[in-house]
C-alpha cells in the first residue's frame, strides 16, 4: 500500500548516493521522493513471469510528505528469469560515505561497507541518520486543537546484508536490520518524546530443479513504541498504554516450465501473523482484541504465451485467523477470494498495452500505518482492511525519436480501510477511479524530461481512490535532468497535489457529524545539482519547496517550508 510521505533530509542525501555509488544498492537503496514501502501482509499478486533478484531489506529513510502510497503498476514488458546460479555483479568500490546539512536543521548521514565482495558471497553493513526540526504556521485546525507546532524527529538505523550463491542453481539472502527514532508529535504535549523501536530479520532461498522453480521467504518485525503517554486534567486523563507488535510472515512458490524458462503453472502460499500486545487508555478503554491474528494466503495461476500475447490467470484466496472483531465494520469472514489476473499485449516494439486485476486481505499493522505517518497515536492498534477488487489497465506508445507516451486508469474498492483523519484515522469504504497520462523524452545521455498529469475522484466521503490518502483531485509531476557535461548532473522538478482534504468525526460537544476538511495544495518547486570531482568523490546540493509554500501533511501536521541538503559523498 501506500506511503504521507515525509521527505526528510536524508532521502536527498541517499538518492545522491544511490546514484553515484549503484553498485552499492545492497545496503541501500532510495530514491529521492519515494521509500520503500515494505507493504507486509497486501500480496495483491505478482507479475509473471518473475525475476527473483536477491531480496533486499530497505532502510526508510523517511515517507512521502504529500499522503501518497506509491503505487507500482504492472509492468508491460515480459522479463525471463534470471538464471540463480550467475556470479555476483562486482565493483571496485567496496565503501562510501556521505553526509549533508541544510539550516535550520535537516541533516542526513550515511556509510556502508562490504566486507566481502566475491562472485559466489557478498556480505555488507550500513548506517544511516536522518534527522530534522522546525516550527509549525498558521495551519487548517480548529481553535480547539492546542497544538505545539513543534517537529522533531531524530532517527538512526543499521542493518547487515547476505547474498550467498550456492551451487550453480541456488540463491540465499538475508539481512538483519534495526533502526530507533525519537520524535515529537504535534498530538502530544509539548515535552513529551515519544521512542519507537524496529527490529527486523528477513530470509530467503530461491533455486531450480530440471523444469521447477521455487523459492522461500522468512520476515520478522518487532515494532514498538517504548513510553507510556501521561495525559492528566483533560477529558479523557489517564496513561495512555504504548502499542507493540510482533508479525511473523513467510512465502513460498513453486513454478513449472515446460520449455525449463517460462513458468506455465504455479502455486504461491503466504502467511503473516500479527501479534498484538494490550494497548489503550488504561482507565477508560483498553485493548478488546490482543492476540494472535493470521493471514494465510493461497494463489495457484496459470501462465502463458501467445506471440505477443501473454497473460496470467490466478486466484487469490485468503483464510483468517483469529480474525473475530478484527475488523471496525465487526465483519468476520474467515475466507476471501479475489482475482489475480494479468494480461499485456505487445503489438510491436513501440506500442503495448496490459490490464490487471487483483485485491486481497492486509494488515494494518503499526509499521504500515507508520509508513503512512510517524504521527500515529502510540497507544492505538488497527484491524484488517480488504481490497475487493483493484483494476488497472493502459497502454504505452514509443518511444519515437526519444518520446514516449503514457495512458492509464483504473478503479478499486477498498473496505474498512484507514483514511488520516483529524485524530489519528478513520475507518472508512472507499472506492473510485483514477486516470492519467505521463509523456517521457530522453536524448541520449544530455536530456531525460518527464511531465504527467493525473485525477481522481473526489467529492464525497466514499468516493476516493484508495492509495491517494490525501484525496487529491489533481495531481502533476514534472522534471528534467540535464548532463551538459559527464560530471555535471542539475534537476528541475515540480510537483502539485490539488484539492486535498480528510474527513472527521465531531466530538460529542461540537454535535456528532462528519466533516471535511481542507489540507491545502502541495506545490513544490526543486532544484538540485551533483559535480563529480573525481570517480569516487562528489558534491551535492539541493533544495526542495523553493516556493517555500505551506500546507499539511496531514490534519493538524504542518509541512517543512524551504529545505534541502548540501553535502559531499565518498566512495572507496
Amino acid at each position: 500500500m501506500v506511503n504521507i510521505r515525509y521527505i526528510l533530509a536524508g532521502a536527498v542525501l541517499a538518492g545522491t548516493v544511490a546514484a553515484q555509488a549503484k553498485d552499492l544498492k545492497t545496503e541501500i537503496t532510495v530514491d529521492r521522493t519515494v521509500v520503500p514501502v515494505e507493504r507486509q501482509a497486501t500480496r495483491l499478486g505478482s507479475v509473471v513471469p518473475e525475476l527473483y533478484s536477491p531480496a533486499i531489506r530497505h532502510k526508510a529513510l523517511g515517507l512521502y510528505e504529500y499522503g501518497e502510497a506509491s503505487e507500482i503498476l504492472p509492468s508491460i514488458s515480459r522479463l525471463e528469469p534470471m538464471n540463480y546460479g550467475d556470479t555476483l555483479s562486482l565493483t571496485p568500490y567496496r565503501g562510501y560515505a556521505s553526509l549533508g546539512y541544510f539550516p535550520a536543521f535537516n541533516l542526513g548521514a550515511s556509510a556502508g561497507y562490504r566486507f566481502i565482495n566475491k562472485a559466489s558471497t557478498r556480505l555488507g553493513a550500513w548506517l544511516q541518520y536522518d534527522g530534522y526540526s522546525y516550527k509549525d504556521f498558521e495551519s487548517h485546525r480548529h481553535d480547539y486543537d492546542k497544538l505545539d507546532g513543534s517537529y522533531k524527529n531524530n532517527t538512526v538505523a543499521l542493518g547487515v546484508h547476505l547474498d550467498q550463491r550456492v551451487g550453480s542453481k541456488s540463491r540465499i539472502s538475508a539481512g538483519v536490520t534495526y533502526s530507533f527514532a525519537a520524535l515529537t508529535n504535534p498530538f502530544y504535549d509539548k515535552d513529551f518524546t515519544q521512542n519507537r523501536n524496529d527490529f527486523a530479520v528477513n530470509a530467503a532461498w530461491w533455486s531450480r530443479a530440471g523444469r521447477f522453480n521455487y523459492h522461500v521467504n522468512v520476515d520478522f518485525d518487532r515494532f514498538a513504541f517504548s513510553k507510556d503517554y501521561d495525559k492528566p486534567n483533560t477529558m479523557v486523563s489517564g496513561i495512555y498504554k504504548a502499542a507493540g507488535e510482533t508479525l511473523l510472515g513467510f512465502k513460498a512458490g513453486l513454478a513449472y516450465a515446460a520449455d525449463g524458462v517460462t513458468p506455465a503453472w504455479g502455486l504461491e502460499l503466504a502467511g503473516d501473523f500479527l501479534n498484538q500486545s494490550a494497548y489503550g487508555l488504561d482507565n477508560f478503554v483498553n485493548n478488546d482484541k490482543p492476540g494472535t491474528h493470521g493471514i494465510i494466503s493461497l494463489t495457484p495461476y496459470y501462465a502463458f504465451n501467445a506471440g505477443k500475447f501473454h497473460g496470467r490467470v490466478g486466484l487469490k484466496v485468503d483464510f483468517m485467523t483469529g480474525n473475530k472483531n478484527t475488523l471496525p465494520s465487526g465483519d468476520d469472514a474467515s475466507v476471501r477470494v479475489a482475482p489475480d489476473v494479468l494480461f499485456d499485449y505487445n503489438a510491436t516494439s513501440q506500442f503495448a498495452v496490459f490490464a490487471r486485476i487483483s485485491g486481497g486481505e492486509n494488515f494494518n499493522s503499526l509499521r504500515t500505518m507508520s509508513q503512512i505517518t510517524p504521527f500515529i497515536p502510540s497507544w492505538q492498534q488497527y484491524g484488517r482492511s480488504n481490497v475487493p477488487v483493484t483494476v488497472d489497465a493502459g497502454f504505452n506508445i514509443g518511444p519515437f525519436k526519444g518520446f514516449a507516451v503514457s495512458f492509464f486508469g483504473g478503479y478499486a474498492v477498498a473496505n474498512d480501510w484507514m483514511m488520516p483523519a483529524r485524530t489519528g484515522f478513520l475507518v472508512e469504504d472507499v472506492k473510485g477511479w483514477h486516470v492519467g497520462l505521463k509523456f517521457d523524452y530522453s536524448y541520449g545521455s544530455l536530456v531525460e524530461a518527464s511531465a504527467s498529469v493525473e485525477t481522481a475522484a473526489s467529492g464525497d466521503q466514499d468516493k476516493a481512490y484508495y492509495l491517494w490518502r490525501d484525496r487529491a483531485k489533481w495531481v502533476a509531476d514534472a522534471s528534467v535532468t540535464v548532463r551538459p557535461i559527464d560530471k555535471l548532473s542539475i534537476d528541475l522538478g515540480y510537483k502539485l497535489r490539488a484539492q486535498r482534504s480528510c474527513y472527521s468525526m465531531s466530538s460529542k460537544f461540537e454535535g456528532d457529524r462528519i466533516y471535511e476538511i481542507s489540507l491545502g495544495n502541495v506545490s513544490d518547486l526543486s532544484l538540485g545539482a551533483s559535480y563529480a570531482i573525481t570517480d569516487a568523490f562528489s558534491v551535492f546540493a539541493r533544495g526542495e519547496n523553493l516556493l517555500n509554500h505551506r500546507y499539511d501533511i496531514i490534519y493538524g501536521v504542518a509541512a517543512q517550508g524551504l529545505k534541502g541538503l548540501l553535502g559531499v559523498s565518498l566512495k572507496f
